[in-house]
């Protein structure tokens, strides 16, 4: 069954507790208070575990594109941290993934996209996006948008990284962030030959240092 809910917390927490057992996919869409309430401690009951989720789309909406600055940082203890099935991963929206990068649920995942509405204030450190990366052995494909920290420095005034990150087992990239920190991604990482790849780069007068 597919499950879309564009409803109160409450609605999609009743839906949730009733269908969980017997749920493949879930397509949840909720405002950042809904989110909030949601995935609160209180409220776990709902997201305790997913025995044969397979594929989850979490799209968190602040109705108005211009406020920024609100957002949702999910946590990482979502159902637990059990879904043993699940395979696809997608949250978008108005969210942060500073917490949710150290979630078991990535662990086995296919296919991961973390699309965030802005990076103000909200780029989880490089070395804990690499750490997370590195825990996922069975990945695929791989979007992250508006994700990546940008350096503090010029790329040219950096130190070569002390490791490099193998990501042999991505057949997919697609990268949508301003270029200087997709340049400082690229430089952390190694894929394989057959790896195809997607840029979309932008400049950012804030974030970006260099000439795009």
């Amino acid at each position: 069954s597919f499950i879309t809910v564009d409803s109160s917390p409450e609605d999609a927490q009743k839906l949730l507790q009733s269908c969980m057992d017997r749920t493949k996919h879930i397509s949840l869409l909720l405002s950042i208070r809904g989110a909030e309430l949601l995935f609160k401690p209180q409220r776990g009951d709902a997201l305790d575990f997913a025995p044969i989720l397979e594929s989850l789309d979490i799209r968190i909406n602040i109705g108005n594109r211009r406020s920024y600055s609100s957002r949702f940082d999910f946590p990482p203890n979502i159902f637990n941290g059990f879904a043993p099935r699940l395979r696809r991963l997608r949250l978008s929206g108005a969210v942060g993934f500073r917490n949710f990068l150290h979630s078991g649920l990535l662990v086995d995942l296919s296919y991961l996209s973390l699309s965030s509405y802005s990076t103000t204030g909200q780029s989880a450190e490089l070395p804990n996006i690499l750490s997370a990366l590195s825990r996922l052995k069975k990945l695929g494909t791989l979007r992250l948008e508006n994700v990546l920290p940008t350096p503090r420095n010029n790329l040219s005034e950096l130190p070569e990284p002390d490791n490099i990150l193998a990501l042999t087992t991505i057949t997919h990239l697609t990268l949508i962030d301003n270029h200087t920190a997709c340049a400082d991604f690229l430089r952390h990482i190694a894929l394989a030959p057959h790896t195809r790849t997607e840029y979309r780069l932008k400049h950012d007068e804030e974030r970006d240092r260099t000439p795009p």
